[in-house]
């Protein structure tokens, strides 16, 4: 029973007003921040299958010629179609864009309109990025085209994927892959591998999910990725399937992957994170954890913290720190930058020995003192008023 609590309690739960936010805020920070060249096309990520391709065919299928990667939606509407309504914002397939939003271009151009444009970028958009299969075969797909090849191999077009969130694995897949150029993302993707660091707690949930799993290829969710992120759209299908199964005896939280709304109205944006204390105990600082004085640090000083007791017993990332303190990637970037710049960790992530002195002097508590007086104290109290 507590470790069913557990693994229910490391959901990551994504309302629909926050993923419409962070999907807004994905596209205006890789504009801002110079990380995409302009113009750029901007498509939905979507199955390949939904295009009508057949599965022996898609490793060999080519965007513009056995398919438009920008073409109507004709099946029943998952993520893709949750992420073309925010690109009607930004690049509407009708052409209206606003003035300052031309550096888009909609979904629906043609090669030959991505030629007039002298288009430099491709970004595949979507909300989630499990095991990274279906952007990268996508990604494949439209670098198979003859025109896109050619422009990629002169450095005049780059292909990109951009997700508000992504599991590590998955985020490591594509940025390895030889179709795709880079790949932003917002937030870290809880998954069981990531979330519980103890052996015999990851051990104790790989048994629950195994053991009341129908379909034992499904009991870890798809590529036995152990997903544990849900939005209020759906449950993606890598979550474990003790969770979306659907029987006679048995009716997962999210049974056929629906999620209830009562669920999210209840939780709202939950993200579950894991407290300094708790950080501090895990990497065995434990004299750290224990300090009392961290109660009363601000939130940033306790996270920068938490970044460099982390450091201390591993080389960090900005993935993996955003997932542990429940912050977006950008953001985690930016205090492992400041603890970079004030000379607490190298440039590997890892803590320098002016890290271990500054982590030193928050292991000491409070200083309690007193007069330990002794002996009389009626000079203290005197017996009548002048």
């Amino acid at each position: 029973m507590a470790t069913a609590t557990l693994l229910i309690d490391s959901l990551r739960v994504l309302g629909l007003s926050a993923l419409w936010a962070k999907l807004q805020q994905l596209l205006d920070d890789v504009a801002e921040a110079g990380s995409i060249e302009f113009p750029a096309l901007v498509v939905p990520e979507r199955n390949l299958g939904h295009f009508g391709i057949a599965a022996p065919d898609r490793a060999t299928a080519v965007a513009w010629r056995d398919f438009h990667p920008g073409a109507p939606l004709n099946v029943t509407p998952g993520s893709d179609g949750f992420v073309g309504m925010v690109l009607r914002d930004y690049a509407p397939a009708d052409g209206s864009r606003r003035s300052s939003n031309d550096r888009w271009i909609p979904a629906n151009a043609e090669i030959d309109t991505l030629r007039a444009a002298r288009c430099r970028s491709i970004v595949i958009l979507t909300d989630f990025v499990g095991t990274g299969a279906q952007a990268e075969a996508l990604a494949g797909a439209i670098v198979r085209n003859k025109t896109i090849s050619s422009w990629r191999s002169l450095h005049l077009m780059n292909v990109h994927v951009a997700a508000v969130a992504g599991q590590q694995s998955g985020i490591d897949r594509l940025r390895e892959s030889r179709y795709v150029d880079a790949v932003h993302v917002v937030e870290s993707a809880p998954t069981i591998w990531t979330t519980f660091q103890d052996p015999d707690l990851q051990c104790a949930i790989v048994n629950l999910c195994s053991t009341y799993s129908i379909k034992r290829k499904m009991a870890l969710g798809y590529g036995d990725s152990g997903g544990l992120l849900i939005t209020e759209r759906g449950a993606p299908n890598n979550l474990p399937s003790v969770f979306t199964q659907r029987t006679p005896t048995w009716k997962g939280l999210f049974a056929e992957r629906k999620v209830p709304q009562e669920f999210v109205r209840e939780l709202g944006d939950y993200r579950p994170s894991e407290h300094l204390e708790a950080i501090a105990e895990r990497v065995g600082q434990l004299r750290l954890g224990r300090n009392e004085r961290l109660q009363s640090m601000r939130q940033s000083s306790r996270r920068l913290l938490s970044v460099l007791t982390l450091a201390s017993d591993t080389a960090v990332a900005p993935l993996a720190l955003a997932e542990s303190i429940g912050i977006d990637v950008q953001e985690a970037d930016a205090y492992l930058g400041t603890l970079r710049d004030w000379g607490f960790v190298n440039d590997s992530g890892r803590i320098t020995d002016d890290g271990r002195r500054e982590l030193a002097a928050h292991k000491r508590g409070r200083r309690r003192t007193t007069a330990d007086l002794q002996g009389s104290s009626e000079s203290y109290y005197p017996l009548s008023l002048r």
